[in-house]
Parts: structure tokens; C-alpha cells; sequence
């Protein structure tokens, strides 16, 4: 079963916005991602481990609140992304 039939699947998402979800969280998760949605999630009360995290993100584990704060993490890093490469062409010409 692919990741977009896992989101869903667990998610009743439409295919075209579950391959978005897919990409952006293969694409922009940086190193250590697993243990800082952790640490957001239990600020905001939320039970969970890194390991929760990386099963809800390999799409094994299904939680909706934990799933949000991936997108929201990855969407901040592809932001920090887009901005230093933005940088780096404004240095190079």
C-alpha cells in the first residue's frame, strides 16, 4: 500500500491533496523532526512519543492532531527553505 492509499485511507483524504501532504513531508522534514513534534504535541497536551510520531508520519499510525502539527512543521521548514535559497540567488547575482 502506497502513502497516498494510507492517507486515504486513514484520513479520508482526496488523492491529489494526499499526495501533497506526501511530498511535503518527505521533502521537508529535517533531521530531529520526530522529537520537536513530540516536544509541540505535549505542550499542547497531547500524549506522544518520537516513535508516535515517525509511525504517524510513515502513515502506520493514524492521529489527526499529531498529522497537523507535521504539516505545520514542514510547511515553517520549506518556508526557512525557500527563504535561504532565495538568499543565496540574491548573493550569487
Amino acid at each position: 500500500m502506497t502513502n497516498i492509499e494510507k492517507l486515504t485511507k486513514l484520513y479520508s483524504m482526496r488523492s491529489h491533496k494526499a499526495h501533497k501532504v506526501d511530498v511535503l513531508l518527505l521533502n521537508n522534514l529535517s533531521h530531529g523532526y520526530a522529537v520537536r513534534v513530540a516536544e509541540i504535541a505535549k505542550s499542547k497536551g497531547y500524549k506522544v512519543t518520537a516513535t508516535d510520531v515517525r509511525q504517524i508520519k510513515t502513515f502506520y499510525k493514524a492521529d489527526l492532531k499529531i498529522l497537523n502539527i507535521l504539516i505545520e512543521e514542514a510547511q515553517k521548514e520549506k518556508a526557512v527553505a525557500e527563504a535561504e535559497l532565495k538568499k543565496l540567488h540574491s548573493l550569487i547575482n
